[in-house]
């Protein structure tokens, strides 16, 4: 029994006190009367009745009861325990003695022994730090609540003991963990030691073990305190922080290396690099600073960036106000010398933004300058000879052309003449012959110098593809007809067009038409397809029956001057035909490509761009669609021909003969030219531009405003290789003729011009 006794009470069967102390009385302040003691149940110590009842209903003899009983008030005495036992006397009556013990201390204690406790449980879980104590003689082992939650072990059903401890320990670490704790035993030294646990979730736990041993007098171990902390977070923590620090390391160090790598190839630059302070005074600057400026880095620390001015020039303060950042300037060296440069300056900021220093690059430009003054005297040469060179180009294609154009007319003018025998009919054509073959070689290696030297220019209008086809078959009908070749036409219905020059994309057909007929077997055939392809193309196809060419060679097509092997065969070529072909409908954006199989022929395609006549004006598709115009008879008319070429004159005054009231004005000159159109007002204009020296345009504005007409019909005459740049060169004229002309379009062209004057 806990504490001291301090009231007694003596009861008889009935209930009726016999006897009660005077510390009871004074304990629960009641009245020291017994007879206030009667109903015990309306007393402080009522609880006490109901044991006294209990004595009542108890057997003979002694019985005990222990209660505890708050004790109601502001008392000293907390609690209290109360014992009764039954007695029964000599004459057989039965009672009761109540003997009450103060219990406040004991109470007290256990309670301030579960608060504490409590708060261990607590402070373990927050913490995470588990107890244990061994009995090194039994092996008893005891685990706190927190330990079994750290190694997640049920405490109902987990068997502790050191062996059942190692279990859960790593298997890995056992025999270090045992060791360490045996050999603490022995050493009398602290255990303690960082292991890992293989809980059943499978889940690896990190914990920090220590422990304190406890010894008998005789050195004997008796048992260990120890706790079990989880620094599994804190090992991650270690392990991350580890790598981190690592990997931090491992990027210094290849930061480092990377500078210094830098720092050795910067000094090595050719270039200078100069770094200075925010003044201007220069802190640093490598062996290219040196080597340009003849300076050492010593010699120039502290010196300013000013001081590097041939001129005089404030770098700093104009990189302050934000001007001349960078750009060229004049630099001097150690020597005098000044020399050209390219000098870029750039901030170095501290962390707040403030300016630290500078960072000047500067590059020593002197070569550059040299050789951009060479390169511009090199170009202004190369413009010049290039000048030279059109002017030679206009002025020999004048004087083969003109020449070879009188020889074609005059040989065309015989054959339309008087009859002639056949062997002057056989002569006329050779002399024609010879003459269009030369022409074209002339106009193709002139056309192909143009394309080389980039002067060549294309007119691109909407080109009606079944129309062009078809008036290109007309025109090599008779070579067809003489190799006895057949030529058929394969086109879509419905409306072809493409957008290029017409007519060089006649040229091109031309060629390989000619090429098809001449390289035919007799009795062949020249199949010409045109199609649609994929929307925005038109495909245009040359196939024939001749020997073809075989895959080795294909690629040796389109190369100046080869002919394949047939340079000694008996047809005529110059071999720069298809080269010229590629290279023009590569300007007009088209693309030509060819398949050949020996023994069956050869097929060329061109592509050109596809336009639709929806999207033209309506004028452009009229003139794309329309071929020709109404004819008229003659009436009188004045034509003025300008051309410095008698044979040309000639061969004109031939072509009019045979039109009734026409008249024939000759210039060879713009001074005679416009005298005769003041004084005789043609009814329209024929002029060679090639003949005016380049100011054909001139005398077209002034012949407009001497004839105080803009409605007088001009046309120009111009070679088959003049390209584009003749039309132009005549300024606003009403159209183009080529030379040489053909007989019938002269004619009907003129009979249009006599109807149109006529009003009919």
């Amino acid at each position: 029994m806990i504490g001291a006794p301090v009231g007694v009470l003596v009861v008889e069967y009935d209930g009726t006190v016999v006897e009660s102390s005077g510390e009871l009385h004074r304990l629960f302040g009641i009245s020291r009367r017994i007879e206030d003691l009667a109903d015990l149940d309306t007393v402080p110590l009522g609880p006490i009745g109901r044991l006294i009842r209990f004595v009542q209903a108890g057997e003979p003899g002694a019985v005990r009861c222990e209660r505890r009983v708050p004790v109601a008030g502001d008392r000293p005495i907390a609690f209290v325990d109360i014992e009764a036992s039954v007695i029964e006397g000599d004459d057989g009556r039965r009672g009761g003695v109540v003997i009450v013990y103060d219990t406040t201390a004991a109470a007290r204690t256990g309670e301030a022994l579960a608060r504490s406790e409590a708060n261990l449980r607590e402070a373990q879980a927050l913490a995470q730090i588990g107890s244990w104590d061994y009995d090194v003689r039994t092996g008893a082992l005891e685990w706190s609540d927190e330990l079994y939650r750290l190694f997640e072990e049920d405490p109902l059903e987990f068997d502790t003991s050191f062996e059942s401890f190692l279990s859960v320990v790593h298997p890995d670490d056992r025999e270090r963990v045992s060791a360490a704790y045996e050999r603490s035993l022995v050493e009398r030294t602290p255990y303690e030691i960082n292991h890992r646990l293989l809980v059943r979730s499978g889940k690896v736990k990190h914990v920090r073990e220590r422990g304190r041993n406890y010894y008998a007098a005789d050195g004997t171990p008796l048992r260990t305190l120890g706790t079990v902390q989880d620094v599994t977070s804190l090992y991650e923590a270690e392990s991350a922080l580890q790598r981190l620090n690592r990997e931090l390391e491992a990027r210094v160090e290849e930061r480092t290396r990377k500078i210094r790598e830098q720092a050795a190839l910067i000094d090595q630059i050719d270039d200078a690099l100069v770094v200075a302070n925010a003044d201007g005074a220069i802190r640093w600057w490598n062996r290219g600073a040196a080597r340009i400026f003849g300076f050492t880095a010593a010699e120039v620390a502290g010196r300013s960036l000013e001081a590097l001015s041939a001129d005089g020039e404030a770098l700093v303060e104009r990189w302050r106000r934000g001007e001349g950042r960078e750009g060229e300037l004049r630099l001097q060296r150690a020597d005098g010398g000044v020399f050209d440069a390219w000098v870029s300056l750039s901030a170095l900021s501290e962390g707040g933004g403030a300016l630290a220093g500078i960072v000047a690059v500067i590059i020593d430009i002197t070569e550059r300058k040299r050789v951009e003054r060479e390169l511009r005297r090199t170009r202004d040469l190369a413009e010049r000879a290039s000048r030279a060179k059109s002017e030679f180009l206009s002025s020999i294609s004048h004087e083969l052309r003109t020449p070879l154009h009188a020889i074609l007319g005059s040989a065309e003018l015989l054959g339309a003449g008087a009859p002639l025998s056949a062997r002057q009919r056989e002569r006329v054509d050779d002399i024609s012959r010879a003459g269009e073959y030369l022409l074209e070689v002339v106009d193709n290696v002139l056309d192909l110098v143009l394309i080389e030297s980039g002067s060549m220019t294309v007119v691109e209008e909407p080109i009606n593809v079944r129309a062009l086809l078809e008036g290109c078959a007309a025109g090599l009908a008779g070579l067809a007809a003489h190799h006895g070749v057949a030529i058929h036409l394969d086109i879509d219905d419905g409306c072809l067009l493409v957008k290029a020059d017409r007519r060089r994309v006649e040229q091109v057909v031309y060629n390989l038409l000619s090429n098809a007929i001449k390289f035919n077997e007799a009795g062949g055939r020249v199949v010409v397809r045109a199609r649609r392809d994929r929307s925005c193309w038109v495909r245009v196809e040359v196939e024939d029956t001749g020997a073809g060419i075989a895959a080795s060679r294909l690629r040796e097509l389109f190369t100046a001057f080869n002919r394949l092997g047939r340079e000694g065969g008996t047809i005529a070529g110059s071999g720069i035909g298809l080269v010229l072909a590629k290279r023009l409908l590569e300007l007009m954006g088209g693309t030509i490509s060819a398949s050949s199989e020996v023994g069956v022929g050869s097929t060329f395609t061109v592509r050109l761009p596809q336009v639709t006549p929806l999207a033209l004006p309506e004028e452009m598709m009229i003139h794309a669609l329309s071929r020709g115009g109404p004819r008229g008879d003659d009436v009188p008319f004045t034509l003025l021909y300008v051309d410095d070429f008698a044979a040309n004159v000639q061969m004109m005054e031939s072509l009019l003969a045979g039109l009734s009231a026409s008249r024939l004005l000759a210039a060879s000159t713009i001074d005679e030219a416009m005298a005769l159109a003041a004084n005789e007002r043609p009814d329209a204009v024929f002029l060679d531009p090639c003949a005016l020296g380049g100011r054909a345009a001139t005398f077209v504005s002034k012949l407009r405003v001497a004839t105080q007409s803009e409605r007088i019909p001009i046309y120009s005459l111009c070679g088959r290789g003049d390209g584009g740049s003749c039309l132009s060169s005549c300024g606003p004229v009403t159209g183009e003729l080529r030379k040489p002309l053909d007989v019938a379009d002269f004619h009907r062209l003129l009979g249009e011009l006599v109807r149109r004057k006529s009003g009919s």
